[in-house]
């Protein structure tokens, strides 16, 4: 069936004269630094673009081969020599028409005036797998309605898609993978997880253009990109709780997002901003019958709906700057901060799995929608150098990301409150302390890259890339810092890629 798929695209590009046929095949290898071993990721191995124009209307797709590792030991219960995956990225009929163009089918959307990283630009799932990756490749299409309306200064974009577009999350088999990095401390079973009743999603986006300033405000109402922490029940058999039977429960908050941009053209500099306010509430409603042998767990004793609700912002600033030597500078300031967070008291419920006694719901809380960089931060600046020469056929670029969030490290600071049993006067590691955020601006963790783009022909691209992560010794291991969990990420990439 692939090789039918894949023929037709083929053929479609010879028949049609207004046909275009594109791609790239890519060739990559992946190392851990701290280790040595192997980065057993999934990537692209072969990308096929295809436009066929008729008069009016436009067909835009897009194919992927997605090589999806297989183990020696794999072969011992599946002897299928494929080692690949069909992803269908873009499928999409568009109409121009006199005032702007209609769309529909599988999409990858862009909203917002920041390159990279706009905490408005929500319309598509994130695939973490591609995470750190830039543009359009760490998105998955939805399956939408789109216009773009213009009228002289203005522009007005609208998108309505009626399914749910989650992110895809790193799991194989119900469990983590891996091979990447803690971004998710759990992985709920599909029982777990709350059905949405009305997975619709829509939003629009009004530009206003004067010189060389844009502004521009928007809207978007829909269900979290990843999954949060929504109740629990506790089920016995009758009136006894001896043997109590626990229904954990997550699902995905209702989410509206208003956004201000702005684009400042001035010489050499480019200036934008994207600010997003979110209102985010749990919605979900849960079961009260037990999700496992409901005759013998039929009596509900305890339950607890989270009911959150929460307002956060978040901002991305950028400047840029191009240099008069193919030098280009750009840089970022990422910051994110809740303004208000309420949810139902949290009851004593002993031995809740992932879940610490005496938990407070607001440390359980993400932002299910936002940034990309929300994924691994709460405040950071990103500095990124591109520099072209020989002809434009050599690109070297450094970038870095540099974390100043403030959280609970998770061990006794001086100054904090503690259980003193042993009568000492002293902090010991046996006794309970309240673990407070010290707002203090210091560079936390670090992500550098260093890499090369290398033109070896018309066609062939040598591309090396060196990624080095650290953390902090300040965060202990019960804080789950992001950076920490991600050092054994730091990694060495080589890739020829063939373009045609």
């Amino acid at each position: 069936m692939f090789k039918i798929k894949i023929i037709i695209v083929i053929l479609i590009g010879f028949i049609f004269p207004q046909s275009q046929l594109s791609g790239n095949a890519n060739f990559s290898y992946a190392n851990r630094i701290n280790e040595g071993s192997i980065l057993r990721l999934p990537y692209r191995m072969l990308e096929l673009k295809y436009i066929n124009q008729q008069d009016d209307f436009s067909l835009n797709s897009e194919l992927a081969f997605e090589w999806n590792r297989k183990l020696d030991r794999d072969y011992l219960y599946d002897n299928s020599p494929q080692d690949f995956i069909l992803d269908l990225r873009e499928l999409y009929l568009t109409w121009y028409v006199p005032i702007g163009d209609l769309r529909i089918g599988k999409q990858i959307h862009s909203w917002g005036f920041v390159d990279e990283n706009s905490p408005l630009d929500n319309l598509n799932g994130l695939d973490y797998y591609y995470l750190f990756d830039g543009g359009a490749s760490r998105k998955l299409g939805s399956y939408s309605f789109a216009s773009n309306i213009y009228w002289n200064n203005f522009s007005l974009k609208f998108i309505y898609s009626p399914f749910h577009n989650v992110s895809r999350m790193p799991i194989i088999n119900g469990e983590i993978d891996p091979e990447f990095p803690e971004v998710i401390p759990i992985v709920p079973t599909k029982e777990e997880t709350i059905e949405i009743e009305n997975p619709s999603e829509y939003g629009f986006n009004l530009i206003y253009t004067i010189d060389n300033f844009d502004i521009g405000f928007s809207y978007f109402s829909g269900s979290d990109r990843i999954f949060n922490f929504s109740g629990v029940n506790v089920f016995g058999n009758g009136p006894d709780i001896s043997f109590p039977y626990i229904d954990i429960y997550y699902g995905f908050r209702k989410t509206n997002v208003f956004g201000l941009s702005t684009l400042l053209l001035k010489n050499n500099f480019t200036i934008r901003s994207d600010i997003g306010f979110f209102l985010t509430k749990d919605i979900n409603i849960i079961s009260e019958k037990a999700s496992f042998n409901p005759e013998l767990n039929d009596s509900l004793h305890i339950t607890y709906r989270g009911n959150e609700e929460s307002k956060y912002i978040e901002l991305n600033f950028q400047l840029e700057y191009t240099f008069s030597n193919e030098l280009n500078f750009l840089s970022q300031i990422f910051y994110y901060k809740s303004l208000k967070y309420i949810s139902d008291e949290f009851p004593d419920i002993p031995d809740i799995p992932n879940i610490p006694e005496n938990i407070n719901p607001e440390l359980l809380f993400k932002p299910g929608m936002g940034s990309p960089l929300g994924v691994l931060t709460e405040r950071a600046i990103l500095f990124q150098f591109n520099k072209l020469s020989l002809n434009n056929q050599l690109r070297v670029y450094f970038n870095t990301l540099l974390d100043f969030t403030n959280k609970r490290n998770g061990t006794w600071d001086e100054g904090e409150i503690f259980n003193d049993q042993n009568n000492n006067g002293i902090w010991d590691e046996n006794e309970s302390f309240v673990d407070k955020i010290h707002n203090k601006l210091k560079i936390n963790g670090k992500l550098i890259t260093l890499g090369t783009e290398y033109n070896l022909s018309k066609n062939i691209v040598l591309l090396i890339n060196l990624s080095k992560i650290l953390g902090n010794d300040y965060y202990s291991s019960d804080a789950n810092y992001q950076f920490n969990l991600m050092e054994n990420f730091s990694n060495f990439r080589f890739d020829i890629k063939y373009n045609f």
